[in-house]
């Protein structure tokens, strides 16, 4: 059996990312640029396209932006009037965590440029890489082969690098100072198992994502890419994926 895709139904389940309710108040503004930059509602699940008419919408925790490769747009923090631009290929979600620090939960991004004010943002890149700013202008891309996350720190303040991989001193980027963080899209400690209920299929878990199964389908929740046989699965933050079991044929 070369893979799963012609045998997997892949639903998508309720979203286990917190979201606010109707009554909280927007966290952030999101502006379109340039086409196309769309809005997620991350209580209705849905996309909701700007155009230049109607090009802002307001953001809760738990939503977000998905735009396209000329895709351009700025998310405007209402505390203290942070303000992210985001250019190209993007998917991410604004929040905050039990303390109330704010948050950017990135799933795709080709770069970005902060100017951060007097709260400091933290942005959760895939693999596990966290980069936390404070009254400071900086900006973070990609390199031309994809490999490294570019970073570049304007200053004044301090840009607060952790995850897998750090390789700058205490974590620390200084202001005028620049460094490449390799992007990580698989951590490096994975569980395989050889599961014969799946058609002897073999499951492949990364830390980041949980899995759960029952008689019927098996549950695959968190973020990372997992892969079932040759199926390779990414699952995005706040999202679920269900795979139902491959009927056998007498």
């Amino acid at each position: 059996m070369s893979g799963l895709e012609p045998l997997l139904s892949l639903l998508f389940l309720a979203p286990v990312q917190d979201v606010a309710p109707p009554t909280e108040a927007p966290i952030a503004r999101l502006t379109r640029l340039t086409d196309p930059v769309a809005r997620l509602d991350g209580r209705a699940r849905a996309e909701e396209t700007l155009f230049y008419w109607d090009k802002s919408a307001d953001l809760r925790r738990g939503d977000g932006v998905r735009q396209g490769v000329h895709g351009d747009s700025e998310v405007l923090f209402l505390s203290d009037l942070t303000v992210v631009r985001v250019t190209g290929e993007a998917e991410l979600r604004v929040g905050k965590d039990a303390s109330g620090d704010r948050k950017v939960h990135v799933t795709e991004m080709r770069g970005f440029q902060a100017k951060v004010r007097d709260e400091p943002l933290t942005f959760l890149l895939p693999g596990g890489t966290e980069v936390t700013a404070r009254n400071t202008w900086f900006r973070l891309k990609l390199d031309e082969l994809d490999r490294r996350h570019v970073i570049r720190n304007a200053g004044p303040g301090e840009v607060i690098v952790k995850g897998p991989v750090t390789p700058v001193e205490e974590g620390a980027v200084l202001p005028g100072h620049q460094v490449a963080i390799p992007v990580v899209t698989d951590p490096p400690s994975v569980t395989g198992v050889d599961d014969d209920g799946w058609s002897g299929a073999r499951l492949e878990v990364p830390v980041g994502i949980r899995s759960e199964t029952n008689n019927e389908s098996l549950i695959l929740s968190g973020s990372g890419v997992a892969r079932v046989g040759g199926a390779r699965l990414k699952i995005h933050p706040g999202r679920s994926l269900e795979i139902r079991r491959p009927q056998r044929k007498n």
